[in-house]
Formats: C-alpha cells, sequence, structure tokens
C-alpha cells in the first residue's frame, strides 16, 4: 500500500539521519576548557601552566609581570600552541584593564581561575611580591 510504502522510506530516512547525527557526535572534539593562571612566571603558577597545556583540549592563558622576561614560560609557549601569554600587573589598573581586554579578545568565558601571584609581607600590609 501507499501509506506502507511511505512509512518505509520515512524510516530509513530517520534512520540515516539518527546515524549521521550520531556519528558527528561520536567523532566531535569534546568543548575546549579555558584555565587563566595569574603569576604563572615561575613556581607553582609555572608547574599549573605545564600540567593545564599538556592536557587535550585545554586553552591557557598564563599572565605575569613580565612575560618577556619568563624563559620557561615562553618556552611552554613554543611547546604548546594553545598556551597564551598576557602580561599583568595587578598594582596597575592600566595592566589590568588591558590584561581583561586580551583574554576577551581570546576567549568568551574562563572554565578555571587560578590565583597564585605571589604576597608580600610587610610592615605597611600585604603587596604583591616583586
Amino acid at each position: 500500500s501507499p501509506f506502507a510504502m511511505r512509512a518505509i522510506v520515512l524510516s530509513r530516512c530517520l534512520r540515516s539521519r539518527a546515524a549521521a547525527a550520531f556519528s558527528t557526535q561520536a567523532t566531535a572534539a569534546p568543548p575546549q576548557r579555558v584555565a587563566l593562571v595569574q603569576g604563572a612566571s615561575r613556581g607553582l603558577g609555572l608547574e599549573f601552566v605545564r600540567q593545564l597545556a599538556q592536557r587535550p583540549n585545554h586553552l591557557v592563558i598564563a599572565t605575569c609581570r613580565r612575560p618577556d622576561s619568563a624563559p620557561q614560560l615562553q618556552d611552554l609557549q613554543r611547546q604548546f600552541h594553545g598556551l597564551h601569554l598576557v602580561q599583568l600587573d595587578s598594582q596597575s589598573e592600566h595592566s589590568i584593564e588591558h590584561a581583561a581586554s586580551a583574554v576577551s579578545n581570546l576567549v568568551s568565558n574562563l572554565d578555571m581561575l587560578i590565583n597564585v601571584a605571589g604576597v608580600l609581607h610587610n610592615s605597611a600590609g600585604l603587596a604583591p611580591g616583586r
């Protein structure tokens, strides 16, 4: 009957679309995770950057006062294409605004924020370490 024939054709069409959708989902890359590490030029910050940059589907934004004076961080950037260096001096409003703009030009959201910037304890109170 014409009705049965249309049902068979429709069923085959839906199965083929479902199979195509499933194969697209199965081969699509997982969503990218974005991490920002503040204080990334050495110590714990540098190691966080190293560990995160090695993970698949991770984009890492590493911030520090002087990225041009952070050779280990620069070496990592040459190794990992998903690593971006951004200058950030947390005591400078201009630097903070510039870093915020640079980060927002790279990504629309952050999944992880790791703050390991050093803090100096002195008689005047707390201040970022230099």
